[in-house]
């Protein structure tokens, strides 16, 4: 994933630091999850991720196009999820049900998604909790 962030930064004239921070968590969720054998995976790590399948987005008051929304449900995610997915702090909706090759026990880390509203992990193979 870093490599990948390494080339998106020259490819996309990615210049804001939280922007940056986002593509990489995202790109990381990819790799660790077999993203390029998931059954949509339309757009992703391509162009703009407020575009990428499965993402909504809403600027801020600060004109950065914030993650508030990711919906993966049934979509084949194969691996475990990764910490990073707490730094999505802007997060309202997460919705991960139904991949059952997710597994492991859920990152501590998605205590920091204080905004998140809507959680969806049932129909996995995931343990713990936050």
């Amino acid at each position: 994933a870093m490599d990948w962030c390494k080339t998106d930064m020259v490819n996309y004239n990615v210049e804001v630091a939280a922007r940056v921070a986002q593509r990489y968590v995202l790109a990381t969720l990819y790799y660790a999850t077999k993203g390029d054998s998931w059954s949509n995976s339309t757009g992703w790590l391509s162009g703009h991720e407020c575009f990428w399948s499965g993402i909504a987005c809403e600027t801020g008051s600060d004109g950065f196009p914030s993650i508030i929304y990711l919906d993966l449900s049934s979509n084949g995610l194969d691996g475990t999820l990764i910490s990073e997915l707490g730094y999505l702090t802007s997060l309202t909706q997460l919705h991960l049900w139904g991949n059952k090759g997710l597994h492991g026990t859920i990152p501590d880390t998605f205590g920091r998604l204080v905004n998140l509203h809507t959680l969806y992990l049932d129909k996995n193979n995931l343990e713990g909790g936050t």
